[in-house]
């Protein structure tokens, strides 16, 4: 038997298999490749109601270094947020994020304790709370924030190039 990659399949599947399209913008993003900009194009279009898609976006605005765009990450974020009727915790994180990167302090930190107040414990809230605090001049939350994410970094993230994968519900996230 030969093994098939996922680049394979996706290129041997009709587009609107979108979760396919949708996954393998997402390794592409990890592995900072541009090709994740025409993948998740096409998974937005075959299912444009997938939040996830519009989260894979956001990021790729916020990681990618050739499509590094803040204002356009927020507008995905808020697009993915709306979608989830503001019930989804990491649309609340990666927002938070493009408003600290666009440098919009408060509603970054807002959007964080959105965020952890839906049980999304991702240390990267606790960090966005920090920088946020830190930038507007709130030393002591900063500190405490600070200490908060640094004592719950996964272990595989505190190695050098280290990286977490997740699939849940169809769902393939990378976490560097």
């Amino acid at each position: 038997k030969s093994l098939i990659t996922g680049t394979e399949v996706a290129k041997k599947t009709e587009p609107c298999k979108w979760k396919i399209w949708r996954n393998l913008a997402s390794l592409q993003l990890f592995l900072k490749k541009n090709e994740a900009v025409e993948n998740i194009e096409t998974a937005a279009m075959c299912d444009p109601k997938d939040l996830w898609a519009s989260l894979v976006r956001a990021r790729l605005h916020l990681e990618l270094p050739s499509h590094l765009d803040p204002k356009d990450a927020l507008e995905d974020a808020r697009v993915a947020d709306r979608m989830a009727k503001e019930k989804q915790p990491v649309a609340k994180r990666i927002r938070a994020l493009a408003h600290l990167r666009c440098g919009e302090f408060e509603n970054a930190a807002s959007a964080a304790h959105a965020a952890l107040d839906l049980k999304d414990v991702s240390p990267s809230n606790f960090l966005v709370i920090a920088i946020a605090s830190a930038k507007l001049g709130d030393t002591s939350s900063a500190r405490h924030n600070y200490e908060k994410a640094v004592a719950n970094w996964p272990t595989t993230l505190k190695e050098h190039n280290g990286y977490s994968v997740t699939a849940d519900a169809g769902v393939l996230w990378f976490e560097s």
